[in-house]
Parts: structure tokens; C-alpha cells; sequence
């Protein structure tokens, strides 16, 4: 799990780096686009430096072969244009509804009957749904909220117990799991080419709450929550002028060192062993659909 979140964090930085070497944009009519740093612009000519290595190489295109380009965060309408046809990097605020498959990244327990290790293995999967919030200072970066649950029900299974005095007992087993993340953000997002859409990153931490309303012969309530992380990778295609598709690839990450489990109507905490914490870390993967403004 830390291997996995640390290879994304790194994937997330170097992406986040190069984006932030250059401030504007220029998009050619032939579709190509241009990162860059735009110093000077005319009606004839369009003037911009961009960086190789410690080098600052200085160039210029003809303003007539600019479809159109963002300079400080602004849509600036090419001389040439007729109108000037709105883009998705303008958009300042941006309210996302999400949805997808989860996989937790925690271990089926060692020593589990074998009959049982297909029920843990559908405990591992879910679906999630969610909502986020983000506010863009610049095109480029800016903060938001998410919330996010997570879902994951086993249907009851017949089991029994030997209890230690030799008596066996039987019922039923099931598990309805439910995982909610509520935290803070950092936005990125990347205008692709020919802004048919943009690659986008988050990276935040928040509160994460766990539940599992469980039947092992009798009810149980098993609850506890942690400090956890969250992680997004994704591209969001252009659908209209205020929306877009989006999919994406989120990483969560939390562990349970104490749980609270409720039987019978009394609650008990109880400090797990540092073998037997619970992990609460996954993977998603999803959709979303933006509402941009």
C-alpha cells in the first residue's frame, strides 16, 4: 500500500512540475498546442520563451496561425478569430459527481477457512459514489472539498461455530461495510491538446469513518474512524461549454489501530493488535460529471 501510494504521489508531482514551468498557452488552428511563458503580443506576431534545461529559448508564431491562447489565466481571442469560443480552462469553479468500482488494498486475514475466502474476497469490492468541490485561483492550481462513501455488502452465508466447550453452534454471516471520506484538497488540472479536455490531479487528507453492521450468529456494529489520504488521476473530456466527462483513478488510504463494537446494546472499544489493524485503503475507479462555472 505505501509502495502503490508512493509511486502515484511521485506520477502526481512530475506532472504537477512541468505544468507549473509555464504559465500561458498558445493553440494553433493546426490543433497543436504550445506551453509556454508569452512575453509580447501584436497584431502581427505572438512572442514566447520556453525552457530547455537552464536554457530560456525565445521563439514567435504569427498571430494569424493562433486559433486562440491564455495568457495569466485569461482567454485572450486571437486577432484572426471571429469569435471567441469559450474554453474549459476559464472555468473557476468546478462541482463534480462521481461514481465507480472500489477494490480495498488490505489482505484477506492469514489462518481464514478456505470455504471462506471467496466471502472476504467480495468484501473487498464496492462501489462508491461521491461529490467534490474545487475553486481554481489560475487555470492551473486551486483547493477544494470531497466527500466520497464507499459500499460493499455480502450477502448472509450459513456458518457454525465450535465454541470451547464443544458445543457447535450455526447462523448466518454477513457484512454490510460503509467507508466515508470527507477532506481537503489541492487541484491541479492541464489543458490537453486541441482542448478537446485536460488531465487533472488531487491530492488531500480528511476524516475517514468506518462502519460494519455485521452478523456472526448474533448483530454486531463494528465502528471506528482515522486521519486518511486521498489521491485522484483522471481526464476530463469536453462535453459542452459548462460540462465535461471525467475519469479517473483514486487512491484512499487510512488504518484502524481501535474499533468500537456494539452487541446487544453495550459498546466496547477495543485497541487492536498491531497485526490485526484494519486497513482501509483502495483503489476506484470512476466517472464523474463536472459542472464547470
Amino acid at each position: 500500500m505505501r509502495k502503490l501510494f508512493t509511486g502515484l504521489l511521485f506520477l502526481f508531482v512530475q506532472i504537477t512540475l512541468f505544468a507549473q514551468n509555464y504559465e500561458d498557452i498558445i493553440i494553433m488552428k493546426t490543433g497543436d498546442t504550445i506551453f509556454c511563458n508569452i512575453t509580447k503580443v501584436n497584431s502581427m506576431y505572438l512572442y514566447y520563451d520556453t525552457k530547455n534545461g537552464d536554457l530560456t529559448d525565445l521563439s514567435y508564431v504569427k498571430t494569424s496561425d493562433v486559433e486562440r491562447f491564455f495568457q495569466s489565466g485569461i482567454i485572450v481571442e486571437s486577432p484572426e478569430s471571429t469569435s471567441l469560443n469559450t474554453l474549459f480552462s476559464d472555468k473557476r469553479l468546478r462541482i463534480g459527481i462521481t461514481g465507480g468500482y472500489s477494490n480495498r488494498l488490505a489482505q484477506i486475514p492469514s489462518g481464514v477457512d478456505e470455504s471462506l475466502v471467496s466471502y472476504y474476497k467480495d468484501m473487498k469490492s464496492g462501489f462508491n459514489y461521491g461529490l467534490d468541490f474545487a475553486y481554481y485561483f489560475n487555470y492551473k492550481n486551486g483547493v477544494g472539498i470531497k466527500f466520497n462513501k464507499y459500499r460493499s455488502v455480502v450477502p448472509p452465508i450459513d456458518i457454525f461455530m465450535e465454541l470451547p466447550d464443544g458445543t457447535i453452534i450455526t447462523g448466518k454471516m454477513s457484512d454490510d461495510v460503509a467507508i466515508k471520506y470527507f477532506g481537503l484538497a489541492y487541484s491541479f488540472k492541464s489543458n490537453a491538446v486541441q482542448n478537446n479536455g485536460w488531465f487533472f490531479g488531487n491530492i488531500g487528507f480528511g476524516f475517514v469513518g468506518y462502519k460494519d453492521n455485521t452478523v456472526l450468529i448474533d448483530d454486531m456494529i463494528f465502528e471506528g474512524s482515522t486521519i486518511g489520504y486521498n489521491m485522484d488521476l483522471g481526464y476530463d473530456f469536453r462535453l459542452s461549454e459548462g460540462i465535461a466527462l471525467g475519469l479517473q483513478v483514486s487512491l484512499f488510504s487510512g488504518i484502524l489501530t481501535s474499533v468500537d463494537v456494539t452487541m446487544g446494546g453495550v459498546k466496547e472499544t477495543i485497541d487492536l493488535d498491531e497485526n490485526s489493524y484494519e486497513g482501509l485503503g483502495r483503489i476506484d475507479i470512476g466517472v464523474a460529471l463536472r459542472f464547470l462555472k
